[in-house]
């Protein structure tokens, strides 16, 4: 008995579900069905004639043009919401679906109501009737906005890692030629009095050199995979020691404002100086009668999204952070080309090479900051940069030797460049070392061991890190400590942006110097290394 009751209760709960008559009281029709799934869509669903006037749109077409509702869009025609830029291509490829059925992802420029545009995806289909005859088109559009700044952001790091290969390649023949340029200037100097003509001349020619070898470490900055050595430290010194040295001699006026009890940074100290150096450069350049330069430093926090402008938010992980702004007074940067100050070469003055900004903006893309100009008509440009704040401890500067620079220590040098091995061969000679040169890493092996069987092992040796076709300076040191585990080796390197030199101690090295370097570098250098116990 009360199995009979439970079958009639399902049989009728069935009944409910899949009676025919009772869905047909909630679902009008299945033009009704169509038009609730088509509303839920993401995507701008339209259906319109061959003449492009609407016959149905779904709520995300309303939205994505921007119109009050339903009613609003279909009194308009599919033409009216293509951008001047793409219309004659878009009325040729209406006629082209017609005759073929169909367009996949084809993408065009849009309109909204307000007359502002977007980049879309359209694909579209033919609807025939039973004959085969076309009587509409149905689009489905999709929003590409953010996959084309995704785009953009792409092309972009591929124009850096190409100037940063070209960098690489010719940075350490380059600092080569510097190194024994600079080198001869030095050693000729060094026989003419200092209030003459010539010592002045070559003084000058020096700067020269560490000018462009200034030009190479900024190229470096593009090099891919090359890590910035971080260090906790304040930004106070930074910005003032930058600043000072871009403005050396200019006409320019320049205040400085840092907030009190600044946070702490987790920088590169050459790489953040170089950042702040070009960005005052580039507002000087930008007022060649006079004007004033400000730059502030304040301590800022993102919790979740803080406005970037009226449209954007920032890209920034939420943390604490330091914010510096430096504005200048000069002409406004269009607003077609605010958003390319960063592209490689890209520029908006004839004097500047187009470089500078582009390699602040791969600086700051390292350390996890952001870089971004505003400039408005009459206001002048002002560029914002933020940079992680660190919670480690600042370092303390190192303290130099200040004693003589003199030595009498025997120091073996290797360099696969004869030039340049005999340029440090001269500055080694000038200091009072004994030295011995060679040219290749097994000589340097085989010569090192020999004098370490000998019990005189050399005091130290200098060995550039780069050898073409062989054992590089590097893994040369690894044979070095099998043969003497207290070697006292400095690395070498054309290459300042070199994994080694940055990080010499983990590789077994006691110092590191870059090219060119001047006598005093070499000196410095030495003295550290000999002084270890």
């Amino acid at each position: 008995m009360i199995s009979s009751n439970k079958n009639s209760e399902e049989e009728e709960y069935n009944d409910d579900i899949f009676s025919t008559d009772k869905k047909t009281k909630r679902i009008e029709s299945r033009k009704d069905m169509y038009e609730i799934l088509v509303d839920i869509s993401s995507d701008s669903i339209t259906l319109t004639d061959l003449d492009g006037n609407f016959i149905m749109v779904n709520q995300s077409a309303v939205n994505l043009h921007g119109f009050l509702n339903k009613e609003d869009m279909l009194e308009r025609n599919t033409f009216d919401l293509v951008a001047q830029v793409d219309k004659q291509r878009y009325v040729e490829n209406v006629g082209n679906i017609i005759k073929t059925g169909c367009m996949k992802n084809t993408e065009y420029t849009l309109l909204r109501k307000d007359g502002s545009t977007f980049p879309a995806e359209f694909n579209a289909s033919v609807v025939t009737e039973g004959r085969g005859k076309p009587i509409a088109i149905l689009y489905i559009v999709r929003d590409i906005t953010e996959r084309k700044k995704m785009e953009k952001e792409l092309f972009k790091n591929k124009k850096f890692e190409s100037i940063g290969l070209l960098a690489e390649g010719i940075a350490h023949d380059f600092n080569n030629i510097l190194t024994v340029i600079s080198t001869n200037l030095y050693m000729t100097k060094m026989n003419l009095k200092k209030e003459s003509e010539p010592y002045q001349s070559i003084m000058e020619a020096e700067k020269a050199v560490f000018r462009a070898s200034s030009l190479t470490n900024q190229l470096l900055a593009f090099t891919k995979g090359e890590a910035p050595l971080k260090e906790c430290q304040s930004i106070n010194e930074v910005i003032e020691e930058a600043t000072g040295f871009a403005l050396a001699g200019s006409n320019v006026e320049c205040k400085i404002d840092i907030a009190e009890n600044i946070w702490p940074l987790e920088i590169d100290r050459g790489q953040i100086y170089q950042v702040i150096h070009n960005l005052i450069v580039n507002a000087d350049q930008s007022m060649p009668d006079g004007g004033k330069i400000i730059v502030k430093a304040v301590n800022y926090s993102i919790n979740n999204t803080v406005p970037l402008d009226t449209q954007s938010s920032l890209p920034l992980k939420p943390g604490n952070y330091v914010k510096i702004l430096i504005s200048e007074e000069s002409v406004s940067i269009k607003t077609e080309d605010i958003e390319k100050t960063c592209d490689p070469c890209f520029i908006t003055k004839k004097e500047s090479a187009g470089i500078g900004l582009t390699i602040c903006y791969s600086i700051v893309k390292e350390h996890n900051g952001l870089l971004y100009a505003r400039s408005k008509p009459g206001e002048g440009t002002v560029f914002f940069l933020y940079l992680p704040v660190s919670d480690k401890i600042p370092v303390e500067p190192k303290q130099k030797i200040t004693s003589t620079l003199s030595g009498t220590e025997n120091i073996l040098v290797l360099d696969d460049d004869e030039t340049v091995g005999a340029a440090l061969c001269n500055i080694l000679k000038c200091l009072g070392y004994t030295f011995e040169f060679v040219k290749n890493s097994m000589d340097a092996i085989k010569k090192y061991k020999q004098t370490f069987q000998q019990g005189k092992p050399f005091d130290a040796v200098i060995m550039d890190l780069t050898m073409p076709g062989e054992i590089d300076g590097k893994e040369c040191l690894q044979f070095l400590l099998e043969i003497d585990p207290e070697v006292k080796a400095i690395a070498c390197s054309g290459y300042s942006n070199n994994c080694v030199i940055k990080n010499y101690k983990q590789y077994g090295f006691k110092n590191a110097v870059t090219k060119p370097y001047r006598i005093q570098d070499i000196g410095l250098c030495l003295k550290e290394v000999l002084s270890y116990k």
